[in-house]
């Protein structure tokens, strides 16, 4: 290393100033404004001065421009039109498509399709200037949010000075993160492991991930489950050799350093409150729709055998957060006392629980769950809190599946991983959900889920055990 010092401990490295913070908090937000700001006044101006391009009023560029402005996302480290634009122009195509489509569905004129193009130049000219002044206020320090750098290397302190040196890319870097280490430099804060302190100490926005002493698994554990509110932008392995596309809508750069944002969706609020609007809204949809299914349900098990009619049992759902999950009861004896993992209790299930629970009916109650914010139509499914205490000693990323809201259904359901499959294979089909989550992938697996109620379990097979006489006839 080029730069060497003894270790500094937790709070003793560079402090921030209390303006220097608020910079740092305010600066994506005034940042993303402004870029909006531009595109509505630049689609306005367009649609005011050229009246032709008005379809169906003001209804057709209006809702052009709301897609356009929508399809821009976070504003990146290195702002360039050029590089960004096929990613906009992917992002744009189908809602403008089915715009244009929708318009014109009884007139074959082309106005909308011209109206929604000009929108979309209006908005690339908009974000050329857009991107000038968020450089520019960049570089006289009004637009800085604070980072830390994981990794002490050569590629770390790399980054640490491209940052100081192009003070357009908006970054302040507050120092090092890493493991311990015998050459160490002066802007060291300190181990991993004290990761979220250093972050809510500096008040940082941005980690980057670059390479250094600290293990992978270690690193992703801090990213993944105790630092959820910050952007986390990773120097692919291998860049050299050309990993990272510069067509990837993840991929930005610093001074020719490719940089892969991770997507944490559901690491967002703003995504966690659109997630938690469709699931309420699926759900109040499905018990309206449902009722008469519901109410018979009801009344069957009621008639089933004494009993209440609803089986109440806690679980455990988001950051390990207790709840009291629903079913239909389809047992003659609903009680929690014995606490057995993969039991078969056929003897105790009713007829009617036999049937009910045959096509998942027994599960429907757990949509009054969702309306009350404790689940989530689509997520990890919820276990009791003594397996899942048992799970998270056994069973590596068992705790990671709970930073997202447990659903009714789940990526693992729908790929046959019910019952008594294999903890490990679920644990993996869930966390790989929730780093890849999309409004889309929600929908695709409720509509997958009703293929997946009739289907068999996905078990893994079991070894088969060879004699020592069929091993030699073999």
């Amino acid at each position: 290393m080029s730069e060497q010092s003894v270790a500094l401990p937790l709070g003793g490295g560079p402090t921030t100033s209390e303006r220097t913070r608020s910079k740092g908090r305010r600066a994506r937000l005034i940042s993303q404004l402004l870029i909006g700001l531009f595109d509505v006044t630049f689609g306005a101006a367009l649609l005011v001065l050229v009246p032709s391009l008005r379809v169906h009023g003001y209804l057709v560029p209006g809702a052009a421009l709301v897609i356009c402005v929508g399809a821009h996302g976070r504003a990146r480290v290195s702002l360039s039109v050029l590089t960004q634009l096929p990613n906009v122009l992917r992002r744009v195509s189908i809602p403008l498509l089915s715009l244009v489509a929708v318009s014109e569905f009884r007139s074959l004129s082309p106005r909308a399709a011209i109206s929604s193009a000009g929108v979309l130049v209006a908005v690339i000219a908009a974000r050329s200037c857009s991107y000038g002044v968020v450089r520019t206020l960049r570089r006289r320090g009004l637009l800085v949010e604070n980072a830390v750098i994981v990794g002490v290397g050569d590629l770390g302190l790399r980054l640490r000075d491209i940052f100081r040196a192009h003070r357009e890319f908006g970054v302040n870097s507050v120092g090092f993160v890493d493991k311990s280490g015998s050459y160490l430099p002066k802007s060291y804060l300190g181990d991993i492991e004290n990761l979220p302190a250093i972050v809510a100490q500096h008040d940082v926005q941005k980690v980057f991930v670059a390479f250094g002493i600290a293990s992978e698994e270690v690193i992703a554990r801090k990213l993944q489950v105790e630092i959820p509110n910050v952007d986390v932008i990773v120097v692919p392995r291998l860049f050299e050799a050309g990993g990272g596309s510069s067509t990837d809508a993840m991929v930005d750069h610093a001074w020719g350093i490719p940089l892969v944002w991770l997507p944490r969706r559901l690491a967002r609020r703003s995504s966690r409150l659109l997630k938690q609007a469709l699931d309420s809204t699926i759900a109040l949809v499905f018990l309206v729709v449902l009722s008469p299914l519901l109410i018979l349900t009801a009344i069957a098990v009621r008639l089933s055998g004494p009993g209440p009619i609803l089986f109440r049992q806690v679980r455990l759902g988001r950051d390990h957060k207790p709840f009291e999950l629903l079913k239909f009861r389809s047992m003659a004896e609903a009680s929690d006392d014995l606490v057995r993992w993969g039991a078969d209790e056929d003897y105790r299930v009713t007829p009617v629980g036999r049937l009910i629970r045959s096509a998942s009916i027994d599960e429907l109650p757990q949509l009054l769950n969702v309306l009350r914010g404790e689940m989530s139509i689509v997520g990890p499914r919820p276990e009791r809190p003594v397996f899942a205490k048992e799970f998270e000693k056994t069973v590596d990323q068992y705790a990671l599946r709970l930073r997202a809201p447990v659903g009714l259904t789940g990526w693992a359901q729908v790929n046959r991983l019910r019952g008594d499959s294999s903890i490990a294979d679920r644990v993996r089909f869930d966390n790989y959900y929730i780093d890849n989550w999309s409004l889309w992938t929600d929908m695709r697996i409720v509509v997958q889920t009703f293929g997946a109620l009739k289907a068999p379990r996905n078990v893994p097979e079991q070894p088969k055990i060879v004699t020592q006489e069929e091993a030699r006839s073999a």
